[in-house]
């Protein structure tokens, strides 16, 4: 049963980023469809997906404890690597970690589509997918706890031209909603209440 429900998310996971890539990719151009393309290759990786349906077989456990197990080992060996651009290619694979864990669990994801005023969007992380559905004409910034400069969703946000920051440790814990802020992705610096 549990196998079943893993394999039916990392189904669904694969049609929501196919979808994703269809509806961005006249606005994005092939160099930056690349990032989802790598994210709909992590949806194949066979070490992920043959550890994962181990741990449910071997360990006895849900199909989430034993996808968060094998995240956690491979998170470990990206820790390891010392090339700051390699290290950050792990937050791909937590991203698609995450909506697997998403449709595993049933939670349906709220898109930016249906922002209708002008935002500065402020969250722990954002993944590629999320920063590709943006628009600037509705979303001027955004600011994320998570990331670094080399990071996929900072590759995209300076590619669609949305100001961002990144990388700000525990910035979400600072600012409540409906606060005035200005994001300058340029000198990478946010103010709250300027």
């Amino acid at each position: 049963f549990e196998i079943g429900r893993f394999q039916q998310a990392i189904e669904l996971s694969k049609n929501q980023l196919k979808e994703v890539k269809d509806k961005v990719k006249s606005r994005l151009g092939r160099d930056l469809i690349y990032i989802l393309d790598a994210q709909l290759l992590i949806l194949e990786d066979k070490t992920i997906l043959q550890k994962t349906v181990d741990g449910i077989k071997k360990d006895g456990i849900n199909a989430e404890w034993a996808l968060e197990k094998t995240i956690k080992k491979i998170k470990g060996a990206f820790e390891q690597i010392e090339n700051e651009y390699l290290r950050d290619r792990f937050s791909d694979i937590d991203y698609v970690g995450e909506r697997i864990l998403k449709n595993l669990v049933g939670r349906v994801e709220e898109g930016f589509s249906k922002i209708t005023e002008d935002v500065v969007v402020v969250a722990r992380d954002l993944s590629p997918a999320d920063t590709a559905q943006m628009t600037k004409e509705k979303i001027l910034g955004f600011a994320t706890d998570m990331g670094s400069k080399t990071s996929h969703t900072a590759i995209m946000a300076r590619a669609l031209g949305i100001p961002a920051v990144v990388g700000l440790k525990n910035f979400t814990r600072h600012v409540s909603s409906g606060a005035d802020i200005i994001v300058d992705g340029t000198e990478g610096v946010v103010i709250i209440a300027p």
